[in-house]
């Protein structure tokens, strides 16, 4: 009985010990990027040779969120904001907000706040959304511009941040979300399969019991796809189809939830992994940025003319639906000769 007393123990302790590692690595900010390394800063904060206009700093309660602004010379009327992922930072303005700032607007990106506020939790846009709708406050009043003006481009945790925004934020001019995932249980129950394979289930209910006691809140409620219900600000959604930390069945079940008239998703099929698809094809991304601007909001820039970059474009019309198991690949809509006139009419 004692033999069985002490391994029911060491078992049980084992049991809380993963699960409370597993929780911990979920919710508090670990950052294990060395952003002097000149590899990283060349490919994600590359040097634009422009300096900022101004480093400031955002408050939102007893949060400081430090943000880059870069304004455009012509006095832009136009303004957009880069709301990065979990290992980025402010500087990937610098790589997106190229796209924006070459349009003749005012560019700002911001460090989110677990990365300047030591006692901040990664809630998953839950917290962070009202983050970002004080950036959205502060450069409004900045400008001068209403939110009608003023766009957002969000990548990653960024992006699902960005959505979960639109549940309260209908004024703004348009959002980009590039690799968002669906909702947080989705997440975390398709990284940690990923990661552990199936032997992880057992844990994971504790595991995310931890969690929520740390929050303060059900999991459930953070669903980028819940929070696009009713939204009418023209939305892009990009993934790309080798991603496979965020699966682009993720967008496809956001895309389900959206006003088909004002919504685009877009698979891209040239192989990039998790967030790296500007990347290895900036030309392209920026084609479908831009066609969706066309679109959706063709006032936002007097400099997008309505045959900008669109040659050599892949077809983006078609909207493609993938059934079955994440594993499945995704196909490309066809056919895949250059034809952007349905998406730009």
């Amino acid at each position: 009985m004692q033999r069985f007393l002490a391994y029911f123990v060491l078992v049980a302790t084992i049991y809380f010990g993963v699960s409370l590692t597993l929780a911990s690595v979920v919710v508090d900010y670990r950052d294990p990027i060395d952003r002097t390394n000149p590899e990283w800063r060349a490919i994600y904060a590359p040097d634009w040779g422009i300096p900022p206009s101004n480093t400031v700093e955002i408050t939102n309660g007893d949060k400081v969120l430090v943000a880059d602004i870069y304004e455009h010379p012509s006095e832009a009327d136009c303004a957009v904001i880069i709301a990065h992922g979990l290992r980025g930072d402010r500087n990937l303005v610098r790589l997106y907000g190229t796209m924006f700032y070459n349009l003749g607007c005012d560019v700002l990106g911001y460090d989110f706040a677990p990365r300047n506020n030591s006692n901040a939790l990664l809630t998953y846009g839950y917290e962070e959304k009202s983050d970002l709708a004080a950036v959205v406050d502060w450069l409004a009043d900045y400008t001068a511009l209403p939110k009608s003006r003023i766009g957002i481009w969000g990548g990653s945790y960024g992006a699902a941040t960005t959505l979960q925004l639109l549940a309260e934020e209908d004024e703004l001019a348009w959002v980009i979300a590039d690799s968002s995932f669906a909702s947080m249980p989705r997440l975390l129950d398709e990284q940690a399969e990923n990661l552990f394979g199936m032997a992880i289930e057992p844990i994971l209910p504790t595991t995310y019991f931890i969690i929520e006691r740390r929050l303060g809140f059900n999991m459930d409620v953070v669903s980028p796809e819940d929070s696009v219900v009713g939204n009418d600000v023209p939305l892009l959604l990009l993934h790309s189809t080798a991603d496979e930390l965020i699966y682009a069945q993720n967008s496809q079940a956001i895309y389900a939830n959206t006003n088909p008239e004002t919504t685009r998703l877009i698979y891209m099929d040239w192989g990039s992994a998790h967030m790296q698809s500007y990347i290895d094809n900036p030309e392209t991304y920026t084609h479908y940025v831009y066609a969706f601007l066309r679109k959706f909001a063709p006032d936002f820039s007097s400099t997008l003319t309505p045959q900008q970059s669109l040659t050599d474009s892949p077809r983006i019309d078609q909207i493609t639906f993938v059934q079955g198991l994440k594993q499945q690949i995704i196909p490309h809509p066809e056919p895949t000769t250059p034809d952007m006139s349905a998406f730009i009419e």
